[in-house]
């Protein structure tokens, strides 16, 4: 599933990432996620968790330079998904999972 997830969110970029489900712009990949599994799936949020922390040591913005404010400003705007760090990590995932 988060693999699938992964692909998902990538089309959705690919495809001019219109605003609404499964994704939305204003949110990061964990609300994301949340919302393409359509329920809370620990094991999931977990795969995420665990790879941002191995990879940035952080887990709350690590797309943000570790900071709300950036992604607050980024939320507000309706750019989240334009982060070029988030869809570089989706892009790496995808292919270290492929």
């Amino acid at each position: 599933m988060y693999l699938d997830f992964l692909k998902a969110y990538k089309q959705w970029l690919d495809d001019g990432a219109v605003q609404g489900r499964p994704f939305t712009r204003d949110n990061g990949l964990c609300i994301n996620l949340l919302t393409y599994l359509g329920s809370h799936e620990p094991m999931f949020e977990h795969a995420l968790h665990r790879r941002l922390k191995h990879l940035y040591g952080d887990t709350e913005y690590p797309f943000n330079k570790r900071s709300s404010r950036h992604y607050v400003i980024e939320s507000n705007k309706a750019r989240c998904h334009l982060n070029p760090d988030r869809n570089a990590f989706v892009e790496a995932e995808i292919e270290r999972l492929s």
